[in-house]
This record gives structure tokens, C-alpha cells and sequence, in this order.
């Protein structure tokens, strides 16, 4: 049996609002903000070398209002303005990646968890058509991610840093909110997220919406139990009062929340291929941006001991 390879994808702008929010200020050579560019570059470096990934690819959102936004006003209108320090960070990363050699994804109208959920189905297929085995782990700080737990699928989840990230298998997921990673849509569409400015349905929070889910499944097969009297239905009178008044806004809140795993990109396995900092790039991409003490600690280099605390 071939030896088992590891697919590392990123969600670069969960990773760098959280690097951009936890870190103090800093500048790069030019005297421009770069403790976002600073702190990703920490990140990915301590997960590469944890991780030792034979794959790495990172997604990014862009600024383009995407089908969400279109169905639903409400979507993410609570979180405000990226700072003004931060925007100007983006293309830093990105120019961070390409030299680390780091494959990069976006797309207008997608969000960089579709982005996310379709490399990881497509490289899940294309490793099964090569006959590969392949883990997949995903960085990022975002739960929806969790819905894309499956037997070759983490998710290492950044609340506090990345030494600190939680990973999430199956079980994980489960003991964390009580249903499994594929009624994660589900469980949030009953429950609401206040991340992402859905409220789900009145009265029914995390407990009730595990519980119904643990009995049904899913919220088709809820509504089936719901309008059929050969069971008792499971639940208080005004649950169910919520569910019927509430049926529309709850099936569209669990479309919002699905991930899309069939976003049109040209996707190639082997050309997500990551060359584990080799050569010169690397360092040169850190020296130009000022960060002398991390190019020491690329592999190879002198000092490469990552110690210092991960955001």
C-alpha cells in the first residue's frame, strides 16, 4: 500500500484577520503594515513543519458579494469594515505564498470555504483515481469548515493561536456540538450563528437542534415527523410552533450555510504540490519583507527552531 500523503489547505483570511488582531504593530521594509503578513508567515511555517505536508494550497475570499449575500441581506452584515492597516496586507500574503511555492485559490462570487470544500473534494478524487491515500487537514478559524470532517478529512480550528488550534475528526465534532460533521448546515440553520449573522429559528437553541437532529437526522426528515402523526414528535409545543412558522427562513438558512463543493476551478493535484521551502525563494520572499529572524528559521537555515508563541 503506498505511503499516505498530507493535503494542507489554508483559509488565508480567517488566518489573517486572526494574525492582523493578535499580533502588534509592524512594518516591513518599506515602512507599511505587516503584522498580518508577519504572523501568516509564522502560522504557515509552524503547521508546515508539524504537518510536513506533500500538498499545500491556500483559498482567499475576494471583495465581490457572492450568492449568499444575494439570497439573504442580512448575511455577515453585523462584521465591520476591514481595517484600513489590513487591506493593504492581502496581496502581501499572497505574494508571501507564491514564494513559498504555495499553490493560491479565489474566485468572484465564492467564498474561500467553497473554495476550501471543492480542493478537498477534488483532490479526495483525484488521489482516489491515482490510487493515493491522502489525509486532508484544514487550517482555518471558521466552524463551517467543520462540515467537511469525514475518515481522510481534519480540520485544525484557530481560536487562540495555531499551537492552540483544536482538531476535529468525526468524533470531535460530535462531542463538541452533539451531531455529526455532514448536520453541521443543519445543526446552524436551527440554531443560528452569530458569526454569520443567521438567527435561526426562535427558541430553538444548540441543545434542542442537536437533539432533533440526533432523532431525524436532518431537517427534511424533522418537517417529515413534524406533518406526520405516526410518531410523537420530539419537542415542545412551542418547538414545534417554531419549526412550522419558521420553515422558510430555516431551509434557507441551511442553503446559506452548505458549502459549495463544485466551485469551477482548474484544479490539479500535482500542481498543489508543496517543495517544503526549498531553494532560495523563500528566503529572499522573508528578507525582502524584513523578516530576517523567520528566514533563519526556514529548514536548513540556522535557528530554524520555531519557539517563538503563535498568536
Amino acid at each position: 500500500m503506498a505511503a499516505r500523503k498530507t493535503f494542507l489547505i489554508i483559509d488565508a483570511n480567517s488566518v489573517i484577520h486572526r494574525a492582523f488582531h493578535a499580533l502588534p504593530e509592524l512594518s516591513d521594509r518599506k515602512g507599511e503594515p505587516a503584522q498580518a503578513v508577519y504572523g501568516f508567515a509564522l502560522a504557515f511555517m509552524h503547521i508546515a513543519k508539524e504537518l510536513d505536508p506533500d500538498y499545500a494550497v491556500a483559498c482567499f475570499d475576494t471583495k465581490k458579494p457572492t450568492f449568499r449575500h444575494e439570497k439573504f441581506a442580512g448575511y455577515k452584515a453585523q462584521r465591520p469594515a476591514t481595517p484600513a492597516a489590513l487591506v493593504g496586507q492581502f496581496s502581501k500574503v499572497l505574494e508571501l505564498l507564491n514564494g513559498f511555492g504555495v499553490k493560491t485559490f479565489s474566485l468572484e462570487g465564492y467564498e474561500a470555504d467553497d473554495l476550501i470544500a471543492t480542493v478537498a473534494s477534488k483532490a479526495s478524487s483525484a488521489a482516489a483515481t491515482l490510487d493515493k491515500n491522502i489525509d486532508i487537514c484544514v487550517l482555518t478559524g471558521d466552524y463551517d469548515s467543520l462540515q467537511l470532517v469525514n475518515g481522510v478529512a481534519r480540520v485544525y480550528l484557530v481560536t487562540r493561536g495555531v499551537k492552540k488550534a483544536v482538531i476535529y475528526d468525526s468524533q470531535a465534532v460530535f462531542e463538541k456540538f452533539g451531531v455529526n460533521p455532514d448536520q453541521i448546515a443543519a445543526f446552524k440553520a436551527l440554531s443560528g450563528d452569530a458569526s454569520d449573522n443567521i438567527p435561526g429559528a426562535p427558541g430553538i437553541g444548540q441543545k434542542t437542534a442537536a437533539g432533533l437532529l440526533q432523532r431525524y437526522g436532518s431537517i427534511e426528515k424533522i418537517y417529515g415527523a413534524l406533518e406526520s402523526a405516526a410518531d410523537e414528535f420530539l419537542g415542545s409545543a412551542a418547538v414545534k410552533e417554531s419549526l412550522r412558522s419558521n420553515k422558510e427562513s430555516i431551509l434557507l438558512f441551511e442553503g446559506l450555510t452548505n458549502l459549495d463543493r463544485e466551485v469551477p476551478i482548474d484544479f490539479d493535484l500535482e500542481g498543489c504540490k508543496f517543495t517544503r521551502f526549498a531553494g532560495e525563494l523563500p528566503r529572499q520572499t522573508l528578507e525582502n519583507f524584513g523578516f530576517v529572524s523567520l528566514a533563519k528559521r526556514l529548514p536548513g537555515k540556522e535557528g530554524q527552531c520555531l519557539t517563538r508563541s503563535l498568536f
